[in-house]
């Protein structure tokens, strides 16, 4: 059974998604109408052909090829257009975009520590880890800057309730996929481009949607990763440009898995 978070009264908790009431997806679908999902594989943000983005207009699109998956300017674009729609996005990136609290408030040495369980061997400081976060901010701030030369008027955020109640709001969320527990490609795109699908698909699962992801024959549930027991810093903010208002939220960024 898949578990996810209500947050259609701000009273979060854990609930089945296979028992869902169809109120409660009714409820969901006036609550989320118009929203496009863009998840962003950061991969070598530098080298052709290792960045890729996926644009998903809903929950039961299969895995499509992209031709212009590769180009970060094309997704700016897209995102741009969309907006111009009047429709919602949100925006997913396979990169740390927040660092836990500091572990001297709650009274133990000063170390660095991984924000999650799940992150031990692969913590946000160290290794690829830390090389994609940095490149997963510059993606941010190309991106960003290209939303104020637009003048959309869009606040940006990563509180899900907020971005619930503000028509004119881009929610920022993390995906960590691992190599052996994520998702295996079982359509069309495979490698970064894949990743980036699975990445725009967690945010929809996260909302109560049913996915290409329950198709594929890896098996698995959505996660929700983030704790902040002792305070959080969002890393995402310092990319923002002064021309576009931001909103930190009080809990960490939604991390969400799939395994």
């Amino acid at each position: 059974m898949t578990f996810i978070r209500e947050d259609l009264t701000s009273n979060l908790v854990e609930v089945d998604q296979e028992s869902l009431s169809e109120t409660v997806r009714w409820r969901r679908a006036i609550l989320f109408p118009m929203v496009v999902a863009f998840g962003i594989d950061v991969g070598s943000y530098s080298e052709t052909g290792h960045f890729a983005w996926y644009e998903l207009t809903s929950a039961s699109d299969s895995p499509t090829p992209n031709e212009d998956c590769h180009d970060p300017v094309a997704l700016a674009d897209r995102a741009i257009a969309t907006l111009r729609e009047g429709k919602q996005i949100v925006l997913g990136l396979e990169a740390p975009i927040w660092m836990p609290g500091s572990e001297v408030l709650l009274g133990r040495c000063p170390r660095m520590h991984e924000r999650f369980a799940s992150e031990k061997g692969r913590t946000w400081y160290a290794g690829a880890a830390a090389t994609v976060g940095m490149m997963g901010l510059s993606v941010l701030s190309d991106f960003l800057a290209r939303l104020a030369v637009a003048n959309l008027n869009q606040t940006i955020t990563d509180d899900f309730s907020h971005w619930v109640e503000t028509k004119d709001a881009i929610l920022l969320y993390e995906s960590f996929l691992l190599t052996n527990k994520k998702p295996i490609s079982c359509g069309s795109i495979t490698s970064d481009e894949w990743d980036a699908f699975v990445t725009a698909s967690l945010i929809l699962e996260y909302k109560g949607e049913f996915t290409h992801l329950r198709e594929c024959s890896h098996p698995g549930r959505l996660h929700e990763l983030q704790k902040d027991e002792n305070g959080h810093a969002a890393l995402w903010p310092i990319v923002v440009p002064n021309e576009i208002p931001r909103r930190v939220g009080p809990r960490a960024p939604l991390t969400l898995a799939w395994w």
